[in-house]
């Protein structure tokens, strides 16, 4: 009975003793259920995928601390964002907090995601170190030897830039490219590459083709854009550097050497800038030695025309000359010839300009009939190739001026020769006609101005003409603004892109009206944001509309059809009919939308 009750005491002790110890240290005990790993998606990626990493603290109350990540060999690495998940199995609460990182490959070759510790409640974990091998492409890239030279993202996507010829004269037109090399990697640029101009101008804009390059051996995919360069002041001229951003298109894989895991790969996007180093070349001053008087500036290698019209006018009536000038150099700055002689009433001119061309139309009027012909016109320029300067002369034009018509002219009488002694007789000076003439016109003026139908048509005259000047003002911002012409000119090409979507839906062919639908939104998009199509990226449009306040449900419905236009394009994926209609609907509502965010 002793050692009963004994025992029965060190029961009760051990009890008090075991509670002290979980309340005053929890942790001791909460610390074994809590546990810290780190998951990678793949273990072998190429150039163009990217590794998910994923920390994972199991158990654990209350919030975890964001996780500090090392520098990682190889990798670049970006907090994708938290995930936080809570169990209840048999009344017993737990959670899971996840921490996503995405890391995008940077060379090639065998690397560790080094062993990553949490201190967490006053205990540290630690998880086991990830091995990964970085592949130069994928096993589903298209077939080729991988050579030595392909180790890393800068051997798979660079630029560089061309200039020639390298010795050049100021103001002479110098062809620029700039190549965009890419190999086994999707790249969106966002603009064409630039450089900050000194010394020189630049053409606005730069046409871009495509184009395959051998390069060491390997093939390349080439994105080239063809400017031209205009050196302002002589000597030794540093074109560049050169710089184009855009973005590089990852895939993220679920599951190593899985067929399905590359077809319904998600997309991952990682910004890259490219640079390309300046180039010089040797600018020469113009020579001073045979340099015409008026010359004005045109260095390239011209044709000058010009022609007068009607040859046969009277006194006061109009003629038109015309000058043109083609062929290479820079036109904006070309200065047309003046036309100068006081034998003509002259107006200003109208000049149209063109990449390659100028024109010029003017309306002269010869004051007197003693006139024969418009005297020559010259077009002096400088010659680059033949290294000196060359006049083109056209005319003189031979005309005939006609007396004008009786009655036109204007004839006064009586006139005082001051240079004559006065006389005492009274002079009387007479103008009849001039007095009748003035009164009937001053009459039928009167009854003009009363008559309402008079003031109808000066209005109707005025509004033809400010009409047709609006036209003319609206048809030459057209011609020479590329950004309000795609803009103008995209809701009709929309339009008429929706009514070949709704013939598509009602043949209820759902490939082809995806695709349909896709370059609706996307030649549409490309226009109204003024960016080349092929650079146009899901990223750059949701940046460039959350900056227009868009509607969030618009900008979600939008991105909506785009997933959907990819999965039904690239995985063969069937949709009914009744989610085709109401994505054509949706389509139509944001065509309607988008105009008021996008003006």
């Amino acid at each position: 009975m002793l050692i009963k009750i004994g025992n029965l005491k060190n029961l009760l002790f051990l009890s008090c003793f075991m509670c002290c110890v979980l309340f005053l240290h929890p942790s001791s005990v909460l610390a074994e259920n809590i546990s810290f790993e780190a998951t990678v998606n793949a273990n072998k990626i190429s150039l163009q995928d990217v590794v998910e990493l994923t920390l994972t603290v199991h158990g654990g109350k209350g919030d975890v601390p964001a996780i500090p990540m090392p520098a990682i060999n190889g990798f670049e690495t970006r907090f994708v964002g938290p995930s936080t998940k809570l169990f209840i199995v048999n009344g017993v609460s737990s959670s899971e907090h996840s921490f996503i990182y995405n890391l995008f490959p940077s060379k090639v070759g065998h690397f560790q995601i080094p062993p990553i510790s949490l201190m967490l409640d006053g205990h540290t974990y630690v998880t086991s170190p990830i091995d990964i091998d970085v592949v130069a492409r994928s096993s589903s890239a298209s077939s080729g030897t991988e050579t030595d030279q392909e180790q890393s993202i800068e051997d798979k996507v660079f630029m560089k830039a061309f200039i020639g010829p390298k010795e050049v004269y100021v103001g002479q037109k110098t062809p620029l490219v700039m190549k965009v090399y890419v190999k086994d990697l999707s790249l969106q640029l966002a603009a064409a590459p630039y450089m900050t101009p000194d010394g020189f101008t630049a053409d606005a804009t730069a046409s871009m083709q495509r184009a395959k390059e051998v390069v060491n051996g390997v093939n390349f995919d080439v994105l080239r854009f063809d400017a031209n360069i205009y050196p302002t002041r002589p000597g030794e001229l540093t074109v560049g550097p050169f710089q184009a951003t855009g973005d590089l298109i990852y895939h993220i894989r679920q599951r190593d050497n899985d067929f399905f895991s590359d077809l319904f790969a998600t997309e991952q996007t990682r910004p890259i800038t490219l640079h390309a180093p300046a180039v010089s070349i040797q600018v020469l001053p113009l020579p001073s030695l045979g340099q015409p008087r008026n010359f004005s500036g045109a260095v390239g290698q011209y044709a000058f025309k010009a022609s007068i019209g009607p040859s046969s006018v009277k006194v006061g009536d109009p003629l038109t000359l015309h000058m043109a000038i083609t062929g290479t150099g820079r036109f904006k700055d070309l200065t047309m010839p003046t036309f100068n002689d006081n034998r003509f009433k002259t107006y200003d001119p109208q000049i149209k300009e063109n990449e390659d061309s100028k024109a010029l139309e003017q309306v002269i009027i010869p004051t007197n009939q003693n006139i024969t012909e418009v005297p020559a016109i010259s077009f002096c320029y400088f010659d680059p190739q033949t290294k000196e300067y060359k006049t083109i002369t056209q005319g003189p034009f031979s005309i005939k001026v006609l007396p004008p018509a009786a009655g036109d002219e204007f004839k006064a009488y009586g006139f005082i020769d001051k240079t004559k002694p006065a006389s005492n007789k009274i002079f009387v000076v007479r103008f009849d006609w001039v007095e009748r003439s003035a009164q009937g016109l001053l009459a039928r003026l009167k009854i003009t101005f009363r008559d309402w139908r008079f003031w109808a048509s000066v209005c109707a005259i005025f509004g033809l003409w400010f009409g047709w000047r609006t036209w003319q003002g609206f048809q030459k911002r057209l011609h020479n603004d590329e950004a309000f012409a795609r803009r103008w000119q995209a809701d009709s090409k929309a339009r008429g892109l929706l009514k070949a979507t709704k013939v598509h839906l009602q043949q209820n062919n759902s490939k082809e009206f995806y695709s349909s639908l896709y370059k609706t939104l996307n030649d549409y998009l490309a226009d109204k944001m003024h960016v080349p199509l092929a650079s146009l990226s899901g990223s750059m449009i949701e940046v460039y509309l959350k900056k227009r306040s868009i509607d969030p449900s618009k900008l979600e419905a939008l991105k909506g059809l785009f997933e959907r236009c990819d999965l039904v394009r690239f995985a063969s994926s069937s949709v009914p009919l009744d989610q085709m209609q109401r994505d054509f609907e949706q389509l139509r509502i944001l065509i309607h939308y988008l105009p008021k965010v996008l003006k």
